[in-house]
């Protein structure tokens, strides 16, 4: 696995009080490859702007830790700009093979649904995510066989077929022994493209013909988001990518 960052700003729900009211309105969390929060930072808005002290000590832990510096970071925004570095590359200056990646990305389209609690909303980000990534091919078989070995060892079902054995794995042995990895941009452009065009029609509607998606937010969402599988200053994906993998088991359990 690489070694990589995650960088998200969200709004403070509670201002701070007293003398120092309304002075901290963001806080901007990094957290590295093993979900460890490294740093939280209260700022009085959002984006690149400001935290340039936050930068600096991150570079100075990791210089004085003589750790290896990341070699990717996920960002919510400053991701890409024009003249060819970001302003978050910029931050980071002393980091000069840092990749800057969009990160979040299903957060950004659940933004354009009327209502959360609609009722197609869970098959909606379910869709979503497949959309994104699939599991690993070598530990979807490896399971499937450990699997098959503890059917017929502990319970004597003999002659599944694999789909018979794929129905026996629970949601958490999927979760505990397989890593997901990205599927690419093109594929996941295809994907998300039909996904939102099934959705925006009759599909994307309840008992109530109540509309899961409001069409013209999330046409929107989708034409400023989809440059970014493209751009190759600030892509949201890259084929096959590992980071979003979970820590694989031993098989010998079974």
């Amino acid at each position: 696995m690489r070694s990589h960052l995650k960088y998200l700003s969200v709004q403070v729900t509670k201002k701070l009080a007293g003398t120092a009211s309304d002075t901290a309105a963001w806080v901007t969390n990094v957290g590295n490859e093993y979900r460890q929060v490294l740093i939280s930072v209260l700022t009085c808005s959002e984006g690149a702007e400001g935290l340039s002290s936050m930068a600096a000590g991150l570079m100075r832990w990791y210089r004085l830790a003589g750790v290896s510096p990341p070699q990717l970071i996920y960002v919510d925004r400053d991701c890409c700009n024009r003249d060819g570095v970001s302003k978050t590359a910029a931050s980071f200056h002393e980091w000069g093979q840092l990749v800057v990646k969009l990160g979040h990305l299903m957060r950004r389209f659940a933004a354009g649904v009327t209502t959360e609690s609609h009722e197609l909303y869970p098959a909606f980000m379910r869709q979503l995510s497949l959309c994104i990534f699939e599991v690993d091919p070598g530990d979807d078989r490896r399971l499937t066989e450990a699997k098959r070995s503890q059917l017929e060892g502990k319970h004597g079902m003999v002659g599944l077929t694999d789909a018979e054995v794929i129905q026996k794995i629970t949601r958490d042995e999927w979760r505990l022994h397989c890593r997901r990895r990205t599927r690419g941009a093109e594929e996941t452009a295809l994907l998300i493209q039909d996904l939102l065009q099934t959705f925006v029609g009759m599909a994307g509607r309840d008992n109530l013909d109540i509309p899961l998606l409001d069409p013209l937010r999330i046409q929107d969402i989708w034409s400023t988001q989809r440059p970014h599988l493209i751009s190759p200053l600030g892509q949201w994906l890259e084929p096959h990518h590992p980071e979003s993998s979970r820590a694989l088991c031993t098989w010998t359990k079974w």
